[in-house]
Parts: structure tokens; C-alpha cells; sequence
């Protein structure tokens, strides 16, 4: 890569170019990458990226967050700079590969990294001491299917090749190399389709994901900020830690629920679609209600007296926490973010009616109701601990019920999930009920206002509109949109 030659043009159609933009306004914004197109042949003319001068940031909060680097009478280590930079050099080289035609391919974390057309999370892991290691958190150079796509699009065959052929023969050798190609539009759907998510297996990597989490927060200190800033910032740094899972959480929500499939063509011997062995589902389910239990949810006290409210010149804003209790730190809103990604992400419309509709072809499906049940006695239905953790669990005993009256109220939701979810909800007011009189007051307080939602629905379910929860604070480390051309005129 080279600097324009002095006084050239970056739209100058001779150049492909790679734009270093300062957004000031918005370091999250989008990178693109794009290209001018011969409308007559198809031919690449030019190449366009687009990089935000701030693209970074978000891995160095990361970074920050899990080596707590800061420590007094030590240098800061490079391990930091390293990171952030490498993501650069692999968002680069993702941008790159949009102008020369590739599309994302978000199956490819599952095998080994596979195309920089990914959306990569960074791999870490927990070494022995306890530090995290992220030496290995992006890859270097282009993967298999990149190899692989630009190989389909980009053959040269010697002059009196069957092209169509030799065309094919790439592509049964890619399939029979395991490379599966699901862009976008895999959807809410695909198990190994997903964006920012690490690991062969979602579910697994979850899990391992939450212990590290849970390590990071327990031992989270200080050391997180630098000496002089003010100790309102460490929140900065804990919001990436605090929702470290929360793509992981989208990724393995997909199994439950879920559908594997092919974009098959006729005769080419792609499995088309298999549903997720039920065994696999109830796995994700039980994953994915851990990282609701109040011991995940919960911060050290320690931690959270060391936030206090913001000082002037460092207002409060969208990459930190919303509240419920004024200017202090609200260590419940901070719950419920992360709670509501995955109520939601349980509860979601058409996950429900693939439950209803999977359960109805096959037996041995989970089901709507049973994945419901369950969820109900781990949440309304369970004890409600003491203290702290006690208000964590009335948290999501209430994001629960919300999240099962907008089901059974939503217009565009299929009508059997509607009507399950009555049901449900049906079930749980005769259990509330039954268990008001002898509650005691904190746990009296929560069923009668459960009663009361389960009541304002039950008014006019089409008009019931749960209170808004807080907002979540953004969090891709680095994306684009879909690819875009421009043909020229």
C-alpha cells in the first residue's frame, strides 16, 4: 500500500484508494468497502475503503478492561496498542476484500478463522496466574475461504478450458473442504452464522466466555484506568467487561430454536436444512439462563462503591450505563441490560413460533411451552435470595413476564404463540396468586406488581405497551455494512 502520488485525485478512477477518515462526531460509524463497476462487462474498475480514524477504540476498551494494565510503578504494556492495531490491518484487509467482489461469510469463525469477511471477536483466554492472555486475539494475513472465494472468482484457465468446469470442480473441492458460505442474511436463525462470536461451538464457547467474565469482574480494579483520571471513567472500561457475552448470547440463542441450512443449489450435495438435536437446544438453554442467575449479574461491592457519580467535564454518555437513580451509579439498570439481551434473545417472536412449529413436526423438539416452563421456575417460580442478588432476580422476573405479555400481545406474532403465551401467562397469575398471602413483604411487593402488569394487559391486550427498559450502550468492535458497488455512468 502507497500514499497518492503528490496532487492526484483520490476519486480518480486510475486509483484504488483507502480513505483514513476522522469522524469526530461518531467514532463508531461504519468502514466501507466498495467499487465503481462496468455496468457493460462487470469489470472492477475501482476500489473504495473507507476506515474511521477511531475504529479502535473499542478494542482498546476491551483491552484495557481485560489486562488492567495501568499498574502503579509499572510501564504500560504494548499488549494494548497490539490489539487494537491488529484489529485495523484485519478490518483493512475485510474492506479490501469487499471491493474485489467477496460478501460477508459469518459461518467462517468456526473454522479456524476462516475469512477476514467475518465479524471477528477477539480470542483470549485465562492463563494459569490469572492475567488474561490476548496475544492471539486477531488473525494475521486472509483465511481458507478467502483463499477459496477469490480462487472461484478470479481463475485464469489455460486457453481452451471448459470454464463452466472448471468453475464447478473449485466449488465441490471448497464443500468438500467443509466451507460453508451464509452471508447477512442468515438471520436469528443459523447456529454458526454470527457476527463478533468465537469458537466452533456457540454454546461451548459461551460458557467459557461467562468464566472469564466472571474473573475479569471479581478481580476488576483501578488498574483499569490510568493514573489522574478520574475514578467516574472506570465505568468506560467496565461496560465492555460487564457485557463481554453479549454477542456470544445471540450466537447461542440460534441453536435454540434454530436451523441449520445450505444456500444448495440442485444436485450439489450441501445438506439443505437439519433442525438442532433437541439434546444441543436444552444445552443453549440452560447456557443461556446462567448468565441471568443473580451471581452473574451481580458486581463486587467493592467495585461498585469505587463509581462515583460523574465530575464535570466527563458527562455521562452512550458508551455508559443508564439508570434509574439519578446521577450515582446503578448497578440494577446495569443488570438489566444485560438481563434484556437475553430474555429478549429467548423470547423472540419467530424464535417462539419455530419452537411451536419444530415441536409440531417433531416430537422430540423442545417446544414453546416447556422452554417457557422452564424458564418460569428458574425465575418467577424459584427462591428469591436475600440483599442484593434478591433485586437481581426480581429484575429478571419481571424482564421475563414483559417479555411474555409483549409475545402474547404482539400483532405480527403468529397466533399459536399468542395463545401459548396466554396460556403461560394464564398459569403464572393463578401461581402468584396463590403465593401472595404468605410472602413475605419484599417478595409480596414483586408478585403484586406482577399481578398488576399481568392486569393492564388483561384490559386490552392490543394496546398493552410494557414500560421502556434502559437503554444498552453500543458495542460492535468494528463493523460495515453490506457491500455496496457503484456502477459507472
Amino acid at each position: 500500500m502507497k500514499e497518492l502520488p503528490e496532487g492526484a485525485d483520490p476519486m480518480d478512477i486510475r486509483y484504488n484508494v483507502v480513505n483514513w477518515v476522522d469522524r469526530a462526531g461518531n467514532p463508531r460509524a461504519f468502514s466501507y468497502g466498495s467499487s465503481y463497476i462496468d455496468p457493460r462487462t462487470g469489470e472492477i474498475i475501482k476500489g473504495v475503503v473507507t476506515l474511521g480514524s477511531d475504529r479502535h477504540r473499542q478494542d482498546y476498551l476491551l483491552a484495557e478492561g481485560l489486562l488492567q494494565p495501568y499498574k502503579p510503578g509499572q510501564p504500560v504494556p504494548t499488549a494494548m496498542a497490539t490489539m487494537a492495531l491488529a484489529r485495523v490491518r484485519q478490518l483493512s484487509a475485510h474492506e479490501i476484500g469487499h471491493t474485489l467482489g467477496l460478501y460477508h461469510n459469518f459461518t467462517s469463525s468456526t473454522k479456524d478463522r476462516g475469512s477476514v469477511m467475518d465479524y471477528p471477536f477477539p480470542r483470549f483466554s485465562l492463563k494459569a496466574d490469572g492475567t488474561v492472555d490476548v496475544s492471539q486475539a486477531y488473525a494475521t494475513g486472509i483465511g481458507s475461504w478467502d483463499k477459496r472465494a477469490i480462487l472461484w472468482g478470479y481463475q485464469d484457465f489455460p486457453k481452451g478450458t471448459d470454464e463452466a468446469a472448471g468453475l464447478e470442480k473449485i466449488m465441490k473441492e471448497t464443500l468438500a473442504q467443509g466451507h460453508i458460505f451464509i452471508p447477512d442474511i442468515g438471520g436469528y436463525v443459523h447456529p454458526t452464522a454470527n457476527q463478533w462470536d468465537e469458537g466452533t461451538n456457540a454454546v461451548t464457547q459461551l460458557n467459557t466466555l461467562m468464566n472469564v467474565r466472571r474473573h475479569v469482574l471479581d478481580n476488576f480494579s483501578t488498574n483499569a484506568i490510568p493514573a489522574g483520571a478520574p475514578m467516574a471513567t472506570l465505568e468506560e472500561v467496565l461496560v465492555p467487561m460487564y457485557l463481554l457475552h453479549r454477542y456470544q448470547v445471540e450466537a447461542a440463542a440460534k441453536s435454540l430454536g434454530g436451523l441449520y441450512f445450505t444456500h444448495a443449489v440442485k444436485g450439489d450435495g450441501q445438506v439443505i436444512t437439519r433442525m438442532v438435536a433437541p439434546a444441543e437446544q436444552w444445552r443453549a438453554f440452560d447456557a443461556l439462563m446462567a448468565t441471568v442467575t443473580p451471581t452473574a449479574l451481580a458486581l463486587p461491592e467493592a467495585l461498585i462503591k469505587q463509581i462515583p457519580p460523574r465530575p464535570s467535564g466527563f458527562p455521562s454518555s452512550m458508551e455508559t450505563f443508564s439508570g434509574h437513580t439519578g446521577p450515582t451509579f446503578d448497578p440494577i439498570a446495569a443488570a438489566e441490560t444485560a438481563a434484556a439481551l437475553t430474555i429478549a434473545s429467548v423470547l423472540n417472536p419467530e424464535r417462539a413460533a419455530r419452537l411451536v412449529e419444530y415441536h409440531a413436526r417433531d416430537a422430540q423438539q423442545p417446544g414453546f411451552l416447556p422452554v417457557v416452563d422452564k424458564m418460569l421456575a428458574q425465575t418467577w417460580k424459584a427462591p428469591l435470595p436475600a440483599g442484593y442478588k434478591g433485586e437481581l432476580q426480581v429484575l429478571v422476573n419481571n424482564l421475563t413476564l414483559k417479555s411474555l405479555l409483549q409475545l402474547a400481545a404482539a400483532p405480527d406474532a403468529a397466533e399459536s404463540v399468542r395463545g401459548e403465551s396466554l396460556l403461560e401467562v394464564a398459569g403464572l397469575k393463578q401461581w402468584m396468586t396463590a403465593h401472595l398471602a404468605a410472602a413475605p413483604p419484599r417478595h409480596k411487593a414483586s408478585l403484586l406488581f406482577g399481578l398488576a402488569q399481568i392486569r393492564k394487559f388483561e384490559d386490552d391486550p392490543n394496546k398493552f405497551v410494557p414500560n421502556p427498559g434502559v437503554d444498552t450502550p453500543p458495542g460492535p468492535p468494528s463493523a460495515c455494512p453490506a457491500w455496496i458497488s457503484w456502477a459507472t455512468t
